[in-house]
């Protein structure tokens, strides 16, 4: 939210030495996804919203962060 970019994330994290959830280093692809990926507002895509019987489920996972600061986040990146 501080107009950071995901490359400047991905150094942060690495130069901290917080690996990703595989051990490895981050990218600018891996942070991107995690600032894309919804399910960390409580909603779930499944067979994705491409698909003719995609269904989208709310409050299926806790929800970390509020759509609207996920949304401002998306926007920044």
């Amino acid at each position: 939210m501080e107009g950071t970019n995901p490359y400047r994330i991905a150094k942060l994290l690495n130069k901290a030495g917080i690996p990703t959830k595989t051990g490895k280093a981050w990218t600018v692809v891996q942070v991107q996804n995690v600032l894309g990926n919804e399910t960390y507002t409580g909603y779930n895509t499944y067979n994705g919203q491409n698909e003719q019987n995609g269904i989208r489920q709310k409050d299926v996972f806790p929800c970390i962060i509020s759509r609207q600061l996920w949304n401002k986040a998306r926007q920044v990146s």
